[in-house]
């Protein structure tokens, strides 16, 4: 059994930026899901492989939790060669740099998008400041 390739995005602001994105999925057949703050408390797992009733109970309409301060992406079910291959079209396409990725692994799948931004920042800082 394949396992199909997706790719979370999270607050890429401009149009155009998202579009080089979508292109880059588009011409390598990896579905592309918009991640929106109401489905923030949904574990990313259930994001990007799971049913409509699997994200329902974890989502809250009546309390929208605001936009990530930073662009994030997580990438699953990517082989190494494919992860290669994506980064390198999405460079291709001009896309816009994210400096907040991941791969979904089943430690992570668990997790919140706010859960996983956390996470991804700090290691991002630390990569940025490794020595302070």
């Amino acid at each position: 059994m394949t396992i199909k390739e997706v790719v979370l995005l999270y607050d890429i602001m401009s149009e155009g930026n998202v579009k080089r994105i979508e292109n880059t999925c588009h011409d390598l057949h990896v579905e592309l899901k918009k991640v929106r703050p109401d489905e923030y408390r949904v574990p990313v797992g259930f994001l990007a492989y799971g049913t409509d009733d699997q994200k329902k109970e974890y989502m809250n309409g009546d309390d929208p939790l605001p936009a990530l301060d930073k662009p994030m992406m997580v990438l699953a079910g990517f082989s190494d060669e494919r992860l290669y291959m994506f980064m390198e079209e999405l460079q291709r396409h001009n896309a816009p740099y994210v400096a907040l990725k991941a791969v979904l692994t089943e430690y992570n799948a668990v997790w919140d998008s706010l859960e996983l931004f956390e996470e991804l920042k700090k290691e991002n800082e630390f990569m940025q400041n490794p020595f302070s």
